[in-house]
């Protein structure tokens, strides 16, 4: 969701204020009037462009790359999830057989 929001900002060419941090005047001490100045016209036909690719020109091709990035993700995800499921059950595993063995009289 957060990239169609940037792809539609870049579509109509805003550019929000800069983060707090950064040195530069919060959201409250911000002129938007500077936001004006500071706009590069070239930027803003670099974007348009982006988006005139990604989303007309080539829309298949972009959404192609997506879902194999989310295939990846997924992949990843699901991995991750397996190996943690492993190690838990070779933890419980460990403390169930400790466990036995303590209950277990010596054979002495």
């Amino acid at each position: 969701m957060a990239a169609l929001v940037k792809a539609v900002d870049a579509a109509i060419g805003y550019s929000p204020p800069p983060p707090v941090d950064s040195g530069r005047p919060s959201r409250e001490e911000f002129d938007p009037s500077l936001l004006l100045r500071t706009l590069d016209p070239s930027s803003a036909a670099n974007r348009t462009r982006e988006v005139q690719e990604r989303y007309v020109d080539e829309r298949e091709a972009y959404r192609e790359h997506e879902r194999e990035g989310w295939r990846r993700e997924g992949d990843m995800v699901r991995d991750r999830s397996a190996a943690a499921l492993t190690a838990q059950a070779i933890a419980r595993a460990n403390a169930e057989s400790l466990e036995a063995a303590k209950a277990q009289p010596d054979k002495a």
